[in-house]
């Protein structure tokens, strides 16, 4: 969101953002996740994920706002984007454990306040990637990446 709203508080945390961008694509299994044309159009697809507030609370450290908006509340959240793509039949069947881990993660690597972002050095430490009791937590990893290469197989039809 930084780049969109032209900050000139640029840092790494781009980066970071785009690797939620990936793992929201591929939770979500759409891609591209946005389609926005411009930065306005990319910002309204921001705001209706995660509503207008949130959007600009995160903004406000970087001095900038989105004035008005109709779409105030939005998913409810990037859980709430990721069920609103008609992925919830898939997301019941997981491990709901490691889901609450992988939602917990995506939403602090699309923290919209760049200074709040997880960094990539503490993403890796992150729970989701942490063994659970008896093997690694990583199946729901390998399938929510099964997943994208189905959907960038149809997206490439």
């Amino acid at each position: 969101p930084e780049v969109l709203v032209k900050s000139s508080s640029q840092t790494t945390a781009i980066d970071v953002w785009a690797a939620g961008v990936i793992l929201l694509s591929l939770l979500s299994k759409k891609y591209p996740i946005f389609v926005g044309t411009d930065d306005l159009t990319s910002l309204a697809e921001f705001t209706s994920a995660i509503g207008t507030k949130a959007l600009n609370d995160g903004l406000r450290p970087l001095e900038r706002v989105i004035e008005e908006s109709p779409l105030e509340k939005g998913h409810g959240g990037w859980r709430g984007f990721v069920r609103f793509t008609g992925n919830a039949q898939w997301l019941a069947t997981q491990d709901q454990e490691e889901l609450e881990q992988c939602f917990d993660l995506l939403e602090r690597l699309l923290e919209v306040n760049p200074c709040a972002r997880i960094s990539a050095a503490t993403a890796l430490q992150h729970g989701f990637f942490r063994p659970a009791e008896s093997e690694l937590a990583v199946p729901m990893a390998v399938d929510v990446v099964a997943a994208a290469r189905t959907a960038t197989d149809n997206v490439a039809e």
